[in-house]
């Protein structure tokens, strides 16, 4: 049961993280990733109350990011997306947290503390990126060429999201079999 939820919330992360897109609109929709991740937290709601709150907070992902990929796909002016935007960024952070914690509390009782150690100082770089990542979007509505700023942003946030994805891919062996306490 562990071992397929946390493959679709590896592929939901890899489908959000490496989504390219053409014109601003994502080849992959991103509510294909939310909802991946949806499943996979309904999958495991039993073992945890955050997997239950995740999977409730990943369902509204969806619509949200539903929304924005239509802006997205129509060109609608940028104005539209701000309205969005800091609901994306409080439910990215939120949906995050209730992943990062609730497989910490797996791993807790699956006696693994070296790998629960890593849950606090992922979520913060996850918050980190998210934050940056918001902030220069704001930041791009006022201040000409702030897309020079975008490249070590988008450097560190690919370096988080490869450390969280190796975090799924630890926690993924380390629940693969482990006794529950």
């Amino acid at each position: 049961m562990f071992k397929s939820s946390i493959i679709l919330l590896f592929a939901g992360t890899l489908v959000l993280t490496f989504n390219f897109h053409i014109n601003y609109v994502h080849i992959i929709p991103d509510p294909l990733g939310w909802a991946l991740i949806a499943y996979g937290l309904h999958r495991m709601v039993q073992h945890s109350r955050l997997f239950g709150m995740g999977r409730m907070l990943a369902a509204a992902f969806i619509f949200v990011s539903s929304v924005e990929w239509v802006f997205h796909a129509i060109h609608m002016p940028q104005q539209f997306n701000l309205l969005l935007s800091p609901f994306a960024l409080v439910l990215g952070i939120a949906v995050e947290y209730c992943m990062i914690f609730g497989i910490g509390q797996l791993l807790r009782r699956a006696q693994r503390p070296q790998l629960e150690s890593w849950c606090k100082p992922l979520f913060g770089c996850m918050v980190a990126v998210r934050v940056l990542g918001f902030g220069q979007m704001m930041m791009g509505l006022f201040v000409p060429f702030v897309w020079v700023l975008v490249i070590p942003t988008i450097a560190f946030g690919l370096v988080v999201r490869a450390v969280f994805l190796l975090f799924l891919f630890r926690a993924h062996r380390a629940l693969d079999g482990a006794e529950m306490r």
